[in-house]
């Protein structure tokens, strides 16, 4: 489960802006959950004010705050690499000559990293030239490790001859019976408008022979009077609209319940943009369907907004895996490379995308169908969550899983996750 919001303590906020603005004087900062402590990575023995800000922080903490006062005791450590000079590595990861011909096709993921104080770069097959090709390009910045190609986790499900597409479980009493429609699922499957984050739709594909499914993700505030729904960039082309429902594939059936909305922007542009789109044409409100302690989905308001520090437990909650709340954050601000598919004509291309959180879990928490889908912060028991990301991708195994940061959606997009005590949202009706 995701540790509440007060396990992040008014120190952890504060150094995460601090190590955020003095990227030179910082090489990050991470979280060690199990021991309670804070990690603050710093330049040698750098001086500057940021630092010993850092110090006294970790000086306050450790003789009065501590695990006892429900935060974290800080500690600095004096490290080689600043954040900026890895960031400045992760930006060339793509374009360093011999190191990008030597690894043409075999990059997954990279990303800075402050437990190693390098750049992760994660690679599908790692040989003694790429070796060799990683020490001469960046020196001792870079960590290699293996790992599977990622994928992008659309779920998209041939239609078979004589499916009944689509039935209207809202409105058509005629093709739904009683009988039927008291055996169909609630939340997040079949709902009723106004929609929420977590909440399953699809749309035909490939000429109408198939259907895609994905997950809205968090209602969308543009900072006036515009209110969108988010989802994953690599789920749909803008202006094809999606509809909130399910494909039940043992029945044969694709029911609908009304639109869930249109996409008119994304950011999923492969060439670095981030995984991000938003729908109108809808209705919605700021809340997200999860079954955080197994049973039945809750309808939970998103009352804050979160930016994941590495070491941080965060929930996914795809409408496929439901609510998993076992990932932590490894890197909070990655790219991968993936081999995606055009859903429409079925060609394959390659994406990159940036501005993305790892999480790494000990179980599954993300598969196909889950893309698009909120993933929150804290314990739904306080009475809401925190709005940090939607989801993006994933291993096979569902045991790594990436998501569309918050401030990366920012930056394409004007506005923010939008709070249930922003808008005066009203009862979930239906």
């Amino acid at each position: 489960m995701g540790e509440p919001a007060s396990a992040t303590s008014v120190a952890d906020v504060a150094l995460q802006r601090l190590v955020e603005e003095h990227p030179r004087d910082f090489g990050g900062l991470y979280l060690d959950l199990p021991s309670g402590t804070a990690h603050v990575n710093v330049v040698g023995e750098a001086t500057s004010a940021p630092v010993e800000r850092a110090r006294e922080i970790e000086q306050v903490t450790t003789r009065s705050l501590g695990r006892s006062a429900g935060g974290l005791d800080v500690r600095v450590h004096e490290v080689k690499h600043s954040l900026a000079d890895l960031q400045a590595v992760a930006s060339r990861i793509k374009v360093a000559q011999p190191w990008a011909e030597v690894t043409e096709g075999l990059l997954t993921s990279w990303a800075v990293d402050p437990i190693t104080n390098s750049v992760r770069v994660g690679l599908t097959t790692i040989t003694p030239e790429v070796r060799a090709a990683a020490r001469g390009a960046f020196g001792d910045t870079v960590t290699l490790f293996a790992e599977e190609r990622l994928q992008a986790m659309t779920k998209v499900t041939p239609l078979p001859e004589g499916a009944r597409v689509p039935v209207d479980v809202s409105r058509d009493a005629k093709a739904v019976t009683p009988a039927e429609r008291s055996r169909l699922p609630g939340p997040p499957l079949i709902d009723f408008a106004p929609y929420v984050g977590g909440d399953r739709m699809w749309r035909l594909v490939r000429q109408e022979t198939a259907v895609m499914q994905c997950t809205a993700g968090f209602m969308w505030h543009n900072g006036g009077t515009v209110y969108s729904m988010s989802s994953a960039g690599h789920c749909g082309r803008v202006n094809y609209p999606w509809t909130q429902g399910y494909f039940d594939q043992a029945a044969n059936t694709l029911y609908e319940t009304g639109p869930m909305g249109t996409p008119y922007v994304s950011a999923h542009v492969g060439n670095g943009g981030v995984d991000a789109m938003l729908m109108d044409n809808g209705e919605w409100i700021p809340y997200i369907w999860e079954n955080t302690f197994g049973g039945s989905h809750n309808l939970t308001p998103v009352t804050y907004l979160h930016n994941a520090i590495v070491g941080q437990r965060v929930c996914f909650n795809g409408s496929f895996t439901m609510t998993k709340c076992s990932g932590t954050v490894r890197n909070s601000d990655a790219c991968y490379e993936i081999l995606d598919t055009n859903p429409d004509t079925g060609q394959s291309y390659t994406v990159i995308s940036c501005n993305l959180v790892r999480v790494e879990s000990p179980e599954r928490i993300v598969q196909w169908g889950d893309s698009g889908g909120p993933v929150f912060y804290g314990d739904p028991r306080d009475g809401g969550v925190g709005a940090t990301g939607i989801i993006s991708a994933g291993n096979s195994a569902g045991t790594v899983g990436f998501y569309a940061n918050r401030n990366g959606i920012r930056s394409h997009f004007a506005g923010d996750f939008a709070r249930a005590n922003q808008v005066g949202a009203p009862s979930k009706t239906g």
